[in-house]
């Protein structure tokens, strides 16, 4: 990874805690769902997923508007917005108790996601180190996969011995680290031109 601009590398290091967060709760909220929330059955797991992937279609007049408006600051703020919005969907897990309460959240979690991955791949392709395109793909497909690994292993542990609130808590905080991280970036984005002497 030291091969690898740090802008890169940033934006690989928030995915990692990101979808580690997402891993963590991802394949336990089927069981969730039919076992703590009043009426869940799996028609309801079936909706939420629905849901979730449906309003993924803001991702493309989200894309059209950034694109528009050359540069990295709009991207960046949208993807901070997205990104962080989807690091308080899981807190807000450890409430629902109906199912409508998990389509909304699952709603507002694939907008969240639809806002903040356009620009995500935005600032990747345009900030990726030239000839070194296949290794920081592939760098950001392996930590990704990782993350996902061994988040989905630890949820389901964390589910069986401290049950669901321990996990949403934790995918929260993943999440939120990882939106937090992107913070960083913010130097790049808005350089020091002229500083004081």
């Amino acid at each position: 990874m030291k091969s690898i601009n740090p802008f890169i590398r940033t934006l690989i290091l928030s995915d990692f805690f990101i979808l580690s967060g997402l891993g963590i709760f991802s394949p336990i909220l089927a069981i969730f769902i039919t076992q703590q929330v009043k009426g869940g059955d799996a028609q309801v797991v079936g909706f939420a997923t629905a849901i979730y992937f449906a309003m993924w279609i803001v991702q493309i007049p989200v894309g059209k508007y950034l694109d528009k408006n050359h540069g990295d600051r709009d991207d960046f703020w949208f993807l901070v917005a997205g990104s962080s919005i989807a690091a308080i969907v899981p807190f807000l897990y450890i409430f629902a108790s109906l199912p409508w309460h998990i389509y909304v959240l699952q709603a507002i979690f694939g907008l969240a996601r639809g806002i903040d991955l356009p620009p995500w791949y935005a600032l990747f392709t345009r900030r990726i180190d030239k000839t070194r395109e296949g290794s920081s793909w592939s760098t950001e497909n392996v930590v990704a996969g990782i993350g996902l690994a061994v988040a989905g292993a630890v949820g389901g542990t964390l589910a069986k011995w401290y049950g669901f609130k321990a996990v949403f808590i934790i995918a929260g905080c993943l999440s939120l680290l990882g939106s937090i991280t992107l913070i960083s970036l913010y130097r790049y984005i808005y350089p020091v031109r002229n500083p004081p002497r």
